[in-house]
């Protein structure tokens, strides 16, 4: 992650996983567009103290402007892919990633995060 949690992985100059010297983290993404109809999969490596145990998105609302929960905390115990599709169709141009690892002295690692969805 960036501001001295240490480097985002951007998926052309890094290679390996993200990760953060704390327990909870997020990572802001421009769609650089107005997206809906999204699907998030995430994919953690389940391995020593770097891990994710939860993980949740958030929107940017411009009308309210204010970040809003696309999807409340969802736990996550599995080394497999993981994917959450939204009930409600949402729109939005930007969002946030966050996760967190609630075992003691756990720091957040994600192998991989997805978002997909249609343009507006």
């Amino acid at each position: 992650w960036d501001s001295g949690l240490g480097k985002l992985w951007d998926g052309v100059t890094e290679t390996g996983e993200a990760s953060s010297n704390v327990n909870e983290s997020w990572v802001q993404f421009d769609l650089g567009a107005d997206y809906e109809r999204f699907a998030f999969t995430i994919q953690q490596d389940n391995c020593c103290t770097w891990m994710t145990t939860h993980w949740k998105v958030q929107r940017w609302s411009a009308s309210q402007n204010a970040w809003i929960d696309i999807m409340p905390y969802q736990a996550i115990n599995t080394a497999a892919p993981v994917v959450y599709r939204p009930s409600a169709n949402v729109a939005t141009t930007n969002i946030r990633l966050y996760v967190r690892n609630s075992n003691e002295n756990g720091k957040v690692g994600v192998q991989e995060f997805n978002a997909t969805g249609v343009r507006k």
